[in-house]
This record gives C-alpha cells, sequence and structure tokens, in this order.
C-alpha cells in the first residue's frame, strides 16, 4: 500500500473452526483493525468463546506476521443484527425513531456484509424526518411515520427487501457446512498427486455428491433458494 490505499480482508472457513462466522482484518491509518464473527447460537454448540476464536485468528500463519509486536489498543463486543428484512422490529412511536443498528440495518447476504452505510443512510431519513416534524410542533407515531416512507427513496428498505430471502439461507446449515465440505473434497481430490491417473471433473463431482449423500432434490431446492435470493 502507498499513500491514502487501505485493505480490506474477509475471512472464512477455519479461522472460526466449527463455529458459523467468519473474520475480518481492515486497515487504518496507524493501527489495524481484526476480529471475528460467529453465530451465537452455533456458538453455544460448539462450546466456543468469541475471545479464544480471536486469539486463534491472529495466529493464522496470514495474519500473525502482520500483529506481531504490535499493542493491543482497543477491545470490544457487539451483537449484529443479520437477521434482515424479517427481523426488523417497529421503527417508529410517538417521540422516536429506530435507526441503524437498532433497527436491524446490517445486510449480511454473502455477496454484501454492510452496516455502516445504512445507519448512515437511515440517519440521514431519521433527520428529515424529525425536522419535518418539529416543524409542526408534532412527534406523534402518525407524524413521524415520514420516516419509513424516506427509507425507501434512501434505498433501505428497497435494498433489505431485495434480499430478504438471503440471510435464512446463508446462515443455513447447507450452506456453512455441507457444500464447503463437499466441495473441498472434491478440489483435494481433483488437484492430489498421489501417483494414481488424474480424474475428470465430471466423474469425479458425481463420486463427491455421492459420497455426500446429496440428493437430487435437495440439491434442486438449493439451487431454486439460490435463485430467489439472488438472481431475481
Amino acid at each position: 500500500m502507498s499513500g491514502n490505499e487501505g485493505v480490506a480482508q474477509e475471512y472464512v472457513g477455519a479461522v472460526t473452526d466449527t463455529v458459523h462466522g467468519g473474520a475480518f482484518l481492515y486497515t487504518n491509518r496507524t493501527s489495524l483493525s481484526l476480529g471475528v464473527i460467529g453465530q451465537v447460537s452455533s456458538l453455544v454448540d460448539a462450546k466456543r468463546r468469541p475471545y479464544d476464536l480471536l486469539e486463534q485468528f491472529k495466529s493464522h500463519p496470514s495474519v500473525a506476521p502482520l500483529v506481531k509486536g504490535g499493542r493491543l489498543r482497543e477491545y470490544s463486543a457487539h451483537l449484529i443484527p443479520e437477521g434482515g428484512w424479517d427481523m426488523m422490529p417497529k421503527l417508529v412511536a410517538s417521540g422516536m425513531l429506530v435507526a441503524g443498528d437498532a433497527a436491524g440495518f446490517c445486510l449480511a447476504t454473502g455477496l454484501y456484509i454492510e452496516g455502516i452505510n445504512y445507519a448512515i443512510q437511515s440517519g440521514m431519513a431519521a433527520g428529515e424526518a424529525a425536522v419535518g416534524a418539529a416543524q409542526f410542533r408534532d412527534y406523534s407515531r402518525h407524524t413521524l411515520e415520514r420516516y419509513t416512507e424516506l427509507l425507501w427513496p434512501y434505498n433501505v428498505f428497497t435494498d433489505f427487501r431485495a434480499y430478504r430471502h438471503a440471510p435464512h439461507f446463508v446462515n443455513g446449515e447447507r450452506l456453512q457446512n455441507f457444500y464447503p465440505e463437499l466441495v473441498a473434497h472434491g478440489v483435494e481430490r481433483l488437484f492430489q498427486v498421489n501417483g494414481q491417473a488424474k480424474q475428470k471433473i465430471l466423474p469425479l463431482s458425481v463420486r463427491t455428491l455421492r459420497r455426500y449423500g446429496a440428493k437430487p432434490q435437495h440439491l434442486l431446492s438449493d439451487l431454486y433458494q439460490v435463485a430467489r435470493s439472488y438472481l431475481w
């Protein structure tokens, strides 16, 4: 990097072991921000603690050289609302508007992991609605409902509704465990050098699917979920 350049890296897989989640590393001007993300239910099932996963992540070969000799300057933990459209609470009450994380505005679809932008956009919408209410000196729920109307042109509701099916699919057991294991096994066999004849991709794929008990109806159902979540 040079000048004002920065790096944002996201990790999935072995960095969190069997816990559903991932990790991240961001560069700041004079420091690094790194952390791990884990589903609460998955942490409980795996009997793992978040800070243990963080230490494991810091010792990963791709991360350890970057933090070697570094000094811890800040440590924090945070619950991230990743339920999307179906998780949103009531956003308006008399004298109150709910925005940002409190409103569940974290778009986690696998393709996108965004939240700060929606916090800003919802804050702008809330500010605009509050100004309008102040002009009429009316802070009733009816007047403040203008906020939810503004969330459409600010593209908050637009994005969350478009990807409303994605969080459930991307956090499901099959996408988190079944398919990664299946693909890892197939790729390992494909590139393995063991003195045996090289395998063609199609027959290898069929054998791998059979090995993991992948049923056609489940594959078709998952393909439909992919299409519904991301294509239309």
